[in-house]
């Protein structure tokens, strides 16, 4: 076991899983599904889904959605394919090599193609962009108006962090706790919309206007966000106090600013996540005593999201050291 695996173990017991977890059963349809589109994007996409193991993510994080058609699950797999590489090939990876321009360019096209799948699209469009159209046409062919409009919005939010991680990349300044609390919210993409509308198109359900709209689904929306961001950055510390160039890390930001050891941040990730975590169940106890079938089967769903994504977390390994591309 390596030092790494050993943090890793350690910080997955330190964390609360008080939810259940499943695995989607058509993960291996799924697994060839993805390695069918992502080796239409190019080889190095290809090597990037199968090196993350994101087919698994997919099965992790939706493992009640509908069997058939398979179609559904396939395109809720290809969204999440599409924001995890992307994330790093098309936003991430420019920046740190210091064509910020780049990074612009492909947030806008990515932020048009969402409003309108149907526009032109230039000549020399990056593949990766081709394929965001694709699952875009696709999504509205399976999803109600509605969960388009709240599948987008939570991009857009995940498009405005992405920005503003370059511009901080750039400047080479890590920013402060609070500020990287928002920019590491918005950038999970789950909250009331985003991921978690995907929720209702797997499980073939909708939630109404007035629920998913009410202040405390809003909440819950956010408590989401939160309790994924600091699992996700607690497992990724190490990784993330050695890179090079800036680290995008809540943990980090906190460790920075009073002058704590991984250890210590850790400890206080922990402790934010609980205390996130406790919020989330008392609100969801609140909600299960009026809620309808719908609202009951999204607040199981969205267990098994948050569950998913850290049962996933450790399964993998995800970040096994310092990445290659944050080096430079």
């Amino acid at each position: 076991m390596t030092e790494f695996d050993a943090w890793n173990e350690d910080a997955f017991s330190r964390f609360s899983h008080p939810f259940p977890c499943a695995v989607h059963p058509d993960v291996d349809a799924i697994a060839a599904h993805l390695d069918t589109w992502s080796a239409g994007i190019g080889d190095e996409t290809n090597a990037l889904v199968a090196q993350q193991q994101i087919a698994g993510l997919a099965a992790y994080l939706y493992p009640r959605a509908r069997r058939q058609p398979l179609d559904t699950i396939f395109l809720l797999a290809v969204m999440v394919a599409w924001m995890t590489s992307y994330d790093e090939a098309g936003f991430e990876v420019p920046s740190l090599r210091g064509d910020i321009g780049r990074t612009a360019g492909n947030l806008l096209w990515a932020q048009e193609i969402s409003e309108d799948p149907d526009a032109e699209l230039p000549a020399g469009t990056d593949p990766y962009l081709h394929a965001w159209r694709q699952a875009q046409l696709d999504l509205r062919r399976l999803a109600s108006g509605s969960q388009v409009l709240r599948f987008n919005h939570g991009l857009t939010r995940l498009f405005a962090a992405c920005g503003a991680e370059s511009l901080y990349i750039t400047a080479g300044v890590v920013p402060h706790y609070r500020e990287m609390l928002i920019l590491r919210r918005i950038a999970s993409a789950i909250g009331t919309h985003g991921c978690s509308t995907l929720l209702e198109v797997g499980g073939g359900y909708e939630l109404p206007e007035a629920t998913w709209s009410h202040p405390d689904l809003m909440r819950l929306g956010r408590l989401s966000d939160d309790i994924t961001r600091y699992f996700n950055d607690g497992m990724a510390l190490p990784r993330d106090m050695e890179l090079s160039h800036v680290p995008m890390n809540v943990g980090v930001a906190i460790a920075r600013e009073d002058n704590l050891g991984p250890d210590q941040a850790l400890d206080r990730l922990v402790t934010l996540h609980r205390e996130r975590l406790d919020e989330f169940c008392r609100l969801t106890t609140t909600l299960r005593r009026t809620a309808g079938i719908e609202l009951r089967t999204y607040l199981t769903d969205l267990e098994y999201l948050i569950s998913g994504h850290e049962h996933w977390y450790r399964t993998t390994n995800r970040y096994h050291g310092t990445e290659e591309f944050a080096q430079g």
